[in-house]
């Protein structure tokens, strides 16, 4: 079995440990608080202005029958 008291770590070691737990830590906080307010279930607004998008085709009525082609004279 391993002793872990027989484990010789020099200083740069325990520092480089000990930064890596802090900035693991921070990234799990800075995470978790990021998705905080996330909502999956979000859906944006239809914008008001008179350039947003239209939802159908004004230029194509598949109920429509199409006017025949026209021979050139």
């Amino acid at each position: 079995m391993i002793s872990f008291w027989k484990i010789q770590l020099s200083r740069r070691q325990v520092i480089t440990i000990i930064i890596g737990i802090i900035a693991t830590i921070y990234i799990v906080w800075y995470v978790f608080d990021a998705l905080e307010g996330f909502n999956p279930d979000y859906r944006p607004m239809r914008p008001a202005s008179t350039w947003a998008p239209k939802t159908g085709n004004e230029f194509f009525d598949p109920s429509k029958e199409t006017p025949e082609a026209q021979s050139a004279k």
